[in-house]
């Protein structure tokens, strides 16, 4: 077996006298070199690691809470993490970084702001405009209306001789003066009102004309007809979209209106409606005056009975004084006395009943001439041309509306986005 040469062997041969300390230090310097190496790749690996954790929790949290964070104070290239020495996540630049990023909100860009701010416009605004301009211009049908203006007057009360009405009925037949007229006569305009929108007309008229197939016309549109098979209920809503009646409170007069898909329905509405309101008034009329006469006839009642009952008082006191004058004498003065009363008495409710009885007449003759009635001096007439609907002003108040709309809704995110 050959021997080994000592020499030939620089790692495992022993150090000559003394020199072994310098063969040595090459082997400690590599195995140094090594172990640096080593832990320069692991804390690079680490630092590259922490790195994209970090950016990846920014960036969630960037998108929760609507912020970005500029890439400028992240070195993400390859090239520049090559000319970068590895840094640890604990250097103080990182942590300022990551407490000014904690504390401190970065806005989105204006252009987003814009974008979002435009489609929102363009839904909320846009949208609406656009179907009411194809609805309105194309789709929408012709409504004709026929309008007519009318008053209620009443009669002016006959007086007495002596220029006042009688007593008992005064102010009943006078009316209270012009005032309470005007009043009167604004109060029955009230009434009409309220009638013509109440379901009672849709009654009253129905024997007359059929509103069903009127607001069914083909020439109405599928947004403006009545529904088919529509409840009561909805006929009456449809109703008072259609037939309105406004009152000036200045002058007591009032307008209706009536609106139908052709202005001969319209027209014949309008007239019904007239005569169904005048009708009422009439009513109304025929009524105060029956009361008015009915109350007087109840004090011509009451003043008959008490003549009567004078009468009565005054022949039993002259019988009674016809039996006692026999039997036994009374005073002449206690006698004369009571006669006295007696005829007063009868005087008084014989002047009583008279006054009842001119109160009676005077009622009759203001329910001959007296009454309110209803007079239309603006009859209804055949539309030339269709009025409604307002096309160019129905598009608009969409734009208004839709415009106040969104605008409430972005204040409303705007201050829910502020206190999150």
């Amino acid at each position: 077996m050959p021997e080994t040469n000592p020499s030939s062997d620089p790692v495992n041969s022993p150090a000559p006298n003394g020199g072994g300390s310098e063969e040595a230090k090459p082997l400690s310097a590599l195995e140094a070199y090594r172990k640096d190496r080593a832990e320069m790749f692991a804390a690079r690996l680490k630092e590259v690691k922490d790195r994209e954790a970090m950016k990846e929790a920014i960036r969630t949290a960037s998108q929760n809470s609507s912020l970005i964070v500029p890439t400028k104070d992240f070195p993400v290239t390859q090239e520049e993490e090559d000319e970068q020495l590895p840094a640890t996540s604990t250097t103080p630049e990182n942590e300022l970084f990551l407490r000014r990023t904690e504390s401190q909100t970065i806005p989105r860009p204006p252009e987003r702001k814009l974008q979002k701010t435009l489609i929102s416009a363009l839904i909320c605004i846009g949208l609406p405009v656009l179907i009411a301009t194809l609805y309105y211009g194309f789709l929408a049908s012709d409504q004709y209306a026929a309008t007519a203006q009318f008053s209620i007057h009443s009669n002016t009360p006959p007086t007495a001789s002596n220029g006042s009405a009688p007593s008992g009925l005064a102010s009943m037949l006078a009316g209270g003066g012009s005032s309470s007229s005007m009043l009167a006569v604004l109060g029955e305009m009230f009434v009409v009102q309220d009638y013509v929108g109440s379901a009672q007309i849709l009654t009253d008229i129905k024997p007359k004309l059929d509103l069903r197939t009127l607001y069914r016309r083909p020439e109405a549109d599928f947004w403006a007809r009545l529904p088919a098979k529509a409840p009561d209920k909805t006929l009456l809503t449809y109703w008072r979209s259609m037939v309105q009646v406004q009152v000036d409170n200045s002058t007591g007069i009032g307008q209706l209106t009536v609106k139908a898909f052709t202005a001969q329905d319209a027209k014949d509405i309008a007239d019904e409606v007239l005569a169904l309101s005048e009708g009422l008034v009439n009513k109304m009329s025929d009524r105060s005056q029956k009361d008015t006469i009915d109350l007087a006839q109840k004090e011509v009642d009451a003043a008959s009975a008490r003549v009567l009952k004078a009468h009565e008082a005054l022949n039993a006191f002259f019988l009674q004084e016809s039996k006692m004058r026999d039997v036994t004498g009374r005073p002449a003065t206690e006698v004369l006395a009571t006669r006295d009363r007696l005829n007063q008495e009868l005087n008084f409710a014989e002047q009583a009943y008279g006054a009842a009885l001119t109160t009676r007449q005077a009622a009759s003759a203001v329910a001959m001439v007296r009454g309110l009635y209803l007079e239309a001096f603006v009859k209804p007439q055949l539309a030339d041309f269709a009025e409604f609907p307002s096309r160019s002003e129905c598009v608009l108040l969409t734009f208004l509306v839709a415009s106040l709309v969104w605008v409430l809704g972005l204040l409303v995110v705007a201050a829910t986005k502020e206190h999150l």
